[in-house]
């Protein structure tokens, strides 16, 4: 049965919460930039430039919403000291609005976060994969907020299961065909001995997704168990998680993808930019 409570905010001192924040926020911050700076500096035209401009635009609304909810919790934080004592209706209201947004903005970066993620998957795979990413991304959407208001408990576990869910498959899939690609450079290449750096840049990938299923993990430990410090600090630090994962992802492809390896035949390409 699915527990009908769950921590929905900062439940003790937001100091530590706020802190390690903002240093999250400092990672994206540089993350943004770089980000930013390798998609829109090269030159290029046609879909190749379209989709930059779009994937700029998915890292510039992350980068917004982590900003946000910085902004809140470093409000939150301000009133923190009023909530020990009884506070008037519009503290009350206010702390409410508060408490909303601490939740539910690490939400809107995880969904745009997975959009991305899945997007590095579908440009390795056929039409039967790219239709169930789809389906399953547009399912989390349309379920999770209609869970939410139902019970906010079983909203979180829905938007948990289908983050979680979507990566472990775009790990899966990623992994696999990073197991391809090694059976075929060893075919074609077979003194080689050397990771190739489509092999490289396939396997960061499939760690970086397991380190982001980890952080999910933990915030579901945090909000679904009594361990009030893990609850507080990764309420504070998913929001700029969620940014980061992506947009370093987004970073690494796009710089390795530019430097293609010589020594390896034509066939052995494989597409990670649209």
């Amino acid at each position: 049965m699915a527990p009908t409570s769950c921590a929905v905010t900062i439940l003790g001192d937001p100091l530590l919460p706020l802190g390690l924040g903002s240093l999250c926020y400092g990672c994206f911050t540089i993350l943004f930039i770089l980000s930013s700076y390798v998609l829109l500096t090269t030159d290029q035209t046609g879909h190749r430039r379209k989709a930059k401009i779009v994937l700029f635009l998915a890292t510039f609304l992350m980068f917004s919403v982590s900003t946000a909810h910085l902004i809140i919790v470093i409000i939150y934080a301000g009133m923190y000291p009023r909530l020990q004592h009884e506070l008037t209706s519009e503290d009350q209201q206010r702390l409410k609005w508060l408490e909303t947004f601490i939740l539910f903005l690490p939400g809107v970066n995880s969904g745009l976060s997975d959009i991305v993620v899945a997007w590095r998957a579908w440009l390795l795979w056929g039409r039967t994969v790219r239709i169930f990413l789809a389906v399953w991304i547009l399912s989390g959407f349309i379920v999770a907020p209609v869970a939410y208001r139902a019970n906010v408990c079983y909203g979180q576990i829905v938007g948990f299961t289908s983050s979680v869910f979507d990566n472990m498959v775009s790990i899966s899939l990623v992994a696999y065909k990073a197991w391809e690609h090694r059976q075929f450079v060893k075919i074609q290449l077979e003194e080689r001995r050397k990771r190739t750096k489509v092999e490289r840049i396939l396997l960061l990938l499939v760690q970086l997704g397991a380190v982001y299923t980890m952080a999910w993990t933990l915030y579901a430990i945090g909000q679904f168990t009594p361990v009030v410090p893990l609850n507080d600090i990764m309420l504070a630090a998913m929001a700029h998680v969620s940014g980061i994962y992506p947009t370093l992802v987004v970073c690494l492809v796009y710089r390795q993808s530019e430097r293609p390896e010589d020594d390896l035949p034509p066939l052995s390409t494989i597409q990670f930019a649209a």
